[in-house]
């Protein structure tokens, strides 16, 4: 297949995002373009780090029947993952890429394996040591109304705070459940 070349300006940060949304685009169009480099060779193209740089590409293989949940109602799922964990999220084909600070791409995976694990009930999370959560006692009469039908009250505070939240199995006392929140300090405050 005949390609051209495209040159993107600006910070490294923001031309990486806009190389994988290209990239998204492309596999789109001609499904393997890029996936089926990535899983024979491992590329994820994008250069090394420098010595000392911490930066980087990670990628996740999703199920082909998971990938429409990960991503979300128009990409918003995709985009509060991004946004509370601050690293950039983009799916291409099967293939999530995650670049950024180790951190970032460290909660990043995290909040996706997570966001699965919340499908089959409250996730079960150890949050004790982490500097990106925030834990709130919600009383169980409250829990309904505070997630709202099909989820639709956490997601819109998610989506204005970005942030992601977890009812935490684990942390029921009998009265309350603990709601984890992830992000960043002033998104989760």
């Amino acid at each position: 297949l005949p390609t051209d070349q495209l040159a993107i300006f600006g910070e490294r940060r923001n031309r990486r995002g806009a190389q994988l949304a290209v990239m998204r685009t492309v596999e789109t169009k001609v499904p393997g373009h890029y996936t089926e480099k990535h899983k024979s060779t491992g590329e994820v193209f994008d250069r090394a780090p420098e010595d000392g740089e911490d930066w980087g590409t990670e990628t996740m293989e999703l199920q082909e029947d998971d990938v429409p949940y990960a991503y979300g109602k128009k990409g918003l799922t995709k985009e509060k993952l991004a946004k509370s964990s601050g690293c950039l999220v983009q799916y291409i084909g099967n293939t999530v890429f995650f670049t950024d600070t180790k951190a970032q791409r460290s909660r990043a995976k995290d909040y996706l394996e997570w966001l699965f694990a919340q499908l089959k009930g409250p996730v079960a999370l150890d949050v004790e040591f982490r500097d990106d959560c925030t834990v709130v006692s919600v009383p169980l009469d409250c829990v309904g109304y505070v997630t709202g039908i099909r989820r639709e009250t956490l997601g819109r505070v998610e989506e204005e705070y970005s942030t992601l939240m977890f009812f935490m199995k684990k942390m029921n006392d009998g009265e309350t459940e603990k709601l984890a929140i992830f992000g960043g300090e002033h998104g989760r405050r």
